[in-house]
């Protein structure tokens, strides 16, 4: 620590800068404040003194340590190795080593962009949607306290030049602007495979690998560290890749499928939730101790060619720029001894190894040994005994990853297992409770609030086949309960009408039985020959009188130019009588005397005639307001006609089936199903049959007691 800097600042302003640091570098002022023991007025000032000393930016809302205030503020420059494992813990272990390269190479190329080059080229990650492409770049901006947002191109949306640059007219003539995007330490290009040629093209210099380009007359320099994320291409999965390009960066394979990364969502939201990742590493706190690699370390990347196959050799990055990435991950990790270097040369040299591995045919397969086996071809400057210490930690580390991503791919499975079990319950029981309400099961009173549960229903089914984690099945399981409950409580309710039914069938047929088993007993009581036919005449009118009105009552739809109304009222019962008649308002009350004729004018300006009423002579609560000529509920075939003719054919109904009991006949096949009761009336799905106004002709339900009906009155059954 500067203990010279410190002392030059105000008491307060110390505790404020160490509190700022403690806090990870950036919080708001009241966190300082409170941290450091301040009032309010003590904060204000204690922040005003480290800004003006240089040590600290920000505004009202935030502020945040300058490289110069880590130095004096910070006595441990750089995180501990176990946290920055911590923070990475979640990724598989391939993935994890091309994050840790990620983050050398930045830090490389950010505190030794004036070093001999050529640095690696840059980082793509190709692999199948949702397997971590992208969400490497944005946790690597995470760590080092990057915005993600502003490091992040979305390719497709991009020119030639948002890219690399434009052409601008000056004073002097037409010169080239860079791209804001070649000033930045990280920039993430996101869909790539989904850009224009043109675009990829721009895109493509910044894996060049040199730091220093020259464009249309113009120096400038290639600052960051580039990323593609990107989906295979069809036919050639790397096609989208040049390989002049891929040979000088690290390129892995993220898989064909989200099993690659088990638990990517719910590890990344714990992820940024915890406070400790923000920005653990700043880059102006991560320099390399040196600017070369100590002696002997350098042979070690030339021998990694041994260990790949003639194809990865021709992808080889080359050792120069291993070497930078390795002097990065000393600066990660804060080497300052032989053990230290040798951390950091065989992490980055098993890095790249283990992210080559990724493409099949690229490394030995038994590189691990083999790896080992090179510690005796590097020069005798090197430790050898830290150099295998380095391997043997670097192997425990790979293990330890490994196995950790094996426990938790076999807890994802067997959570996948359980979750897929219980999916397939939850569909199946939607779909039983679907066909247990399907339409052609349910009576037509009941299929209308049959059909809403089964629209539920199905919706739920679709949601459940594709439902991917628990907490989601459970909000489906929750939202089911009332359809399922609904659709239950129907289900009992038709089986109990049906089963009504079916009883009343049975003691109309055990009552005809025992007619005519009285009939045979006693010969007298025996209906004639006359009688029969005078109750088949008035079969025939039942049915012949029922027929016109059940097609009327069937239709669903209006014909141009057709009048619902005249139709309804001009029918007429056997006796005569209409099925509607209309009621005339009452006559308008006479105007107040002694008023004046503008106020007479007025009144019959605002004066409204009252309507009149269609009401069915059967049924007199089934009444509809209009005019003697006009009503608009019985503008077009729909519930309110079918309220009209329902009584008619609930009666016509009961005096067929009567009749057809008598005569021992089959009942008429075809007839539409009429509820006796209205819709409108109905209170729970059940009411009692509503006694009509007016009969039709003579006793429709009934026999007249002790006798037989007037075979010469076809209106007397």
């Amino acid at each position: 620590m500067h203990t010279g800097a410190v002392e030059q600042l105000s008491e307060r302003a110390q505790k404020a800068g160490r509190a700022l640091a403690a806090l990870g570098g950036a919080a708001t002022p009241g966190l300082v404040g409170k941290s450091a023991g301040l009032d309010s007025s003590g904060q204000a000032r204690a922040l005003n003194d480290l800004k003006e000393a240089g040590l600290a930016t920000g505004n009202k809302a935030r502020v945040e340590l300058t490289a110069a205030g880590w130095d004096i503020f910070l006595a441990r420059r750089r995180p501990d190795a176990g946290l920055l494992d911590e923070a990475l813990s979640m990724w598989p272990y391939r993935h994890r080593a091309f994050l840790e390269l990620l983050l050398s190479a930045v830090v490389a190329r950010h505190h030794l962009v004036d070093v001999r080059g050529p640095h690696l080229g840059g980082f793509m990650a190709i692999g199948a949607t949702g397997t971590g492409k992208s969400s490497m770049g944005r946790v690597a901006c995470h760590l080092l306290g990057l915005d993600p947002v502003d490091h992040t191109l979305l390719v497709p949306e991009q020119t030639e030049g948002s890219v690399r640059g434009r052409r601008e007219l000056t004073a002097e003539g037409w010169s080239f602007s860079p791209a804001p995007a070649t000033s930045l330490p990280l920039v993430i290009f996101d869909e790539f495979d989904k850009a224009d040629e043109s675009v990829r093209r721009a895109v493509f210099p910044y894996f060049h690998g040199e730091v220093d380009v020259s464009w249309e007359g113009r120096r400038f320099r290639y600052l960051p560290v580039p990323l593609i994320a990107a989906n295979p291409a069809r036919g050639d999965r790397y096609g989208h890749l040049k390989d002049e390009y891929r040979r000088r960066s690290v390129v892995l394979d993220t898989g064909e499928t989200r099993a690659a990364v088990p638990g990517l969502d719910e590890n990344l939201r714990a992820f940024y939730d915890d406070e400790r990742w923000r920005g653990l590493l700043r880059l102006d706190a991560l320099a390399p101790p040196a600017a070369e690699l100590p002696a002997g370390f350098r042979n070690m990347m030339s021998t990694l060619r041994h260990v790949l196959l003639p194809e990865g050799v021709d992808l080889f990055c080359g050792p120069r720029a291993l070497e930078l990435a390795a002097l990065g991950r000393a600066g990660l990790l804060g080497a300052d001894s032989d053990s230290a270097w040798a951390d950091a040369v065989v992490a980055t040299a098993h890095d790249y190894v283990a992210c080559m591995e990724s493409i099949a045919g690229l490394v030995e397969p038994s590189w691990p040994q083999q790896f080992e086996a090179l510690r005796d071809e590097i020069s005798a400057e090197v430790d050898l005994a830290s150099l295998t210490a380095a391997l043997d930690r670097r192997r425990s580390d790979i293990k330890r990853n490994t196995a950790q991503a094996q426990s938790r791919r076999r807890a994802e499975q067997a959570e996948d297992l359980q979750l897929v079990r219980a999916r397939a319950e939850f569909v199946d029981q939607m779909r039983s409770a679907l066909e247990s309400i399907d339409g052609r099961k349910v009576p037509e009173h009941h299929r209308a609030g049959a059909a809403g549960l089964r629209a539920q229903l199905s919706r739920l089914r679709e949601d459940g086949t594709h439902v991917r984690s628990a907490a989601r099945l459970s909000e489906l399981q929750e939202l089911a309960r009332a359809p399922l409950s609904e659709a239950l409580a129907l289900r009992r309710l038709v089986d109990q009408e049906k089963a009504a039914e079916l009883q009343r069938r049975q003691a109309e047929k055990d009552q005809a039985r025992q007619l005519r088993a009285a009939a045979r007993r006693h010969p007298a009581n025996r209906p004639s020959a006359e009688q029969r036919r005078g109750w088949a005449t008035s079969l025939t009118l039942a049915r012949d009188t029922a027929k016109p009105l059940e097609r009327l009552y069937s239709r669903r739809s209006t014909r141009k130019g057709e009048d619902v109304l005249a139709e309804l009222a001009g029918y007429r019962l056997p006796d005569g009588q209409p099925l509607l008649v209309y009621e005339r308002p009452a006559p308008a009350p006479p105007p107040p005397p002694n008023r004046s004729w503008g106020r007479r004018v007025l009144d019959n300006l605002a004066y409204q005639p009252p309507s009149g009423t269609w009401r069915s002579t059967l049924d007199p609560a089934v009444a509809y307001s209009g005019s003697n000529a006009r009503c608009a509920a019985l503008s077009e075939w729909g519930p309110p006609s079918r309220e009209v003719l329902r009584p008619a054919l609930v009666q016509l109904h009961a005096k067929e089936d009567e009749l057809v009991r008598l005569l021992g006949r089959k009942a008429r096949s075809g007839r539409p199903q009429v509820s006796p009761s209205s819709p409108r009336a109905q209170a729970g799905n059940v009411v009692p049959l509503r006694a009509p106004a007016r009969a039709l002709p003579a006793a429709a339900t009934a026999l007249p007691s002790g006798s037989w009906p007037n075979p010469y009155d076809p209106w007397s059954i």
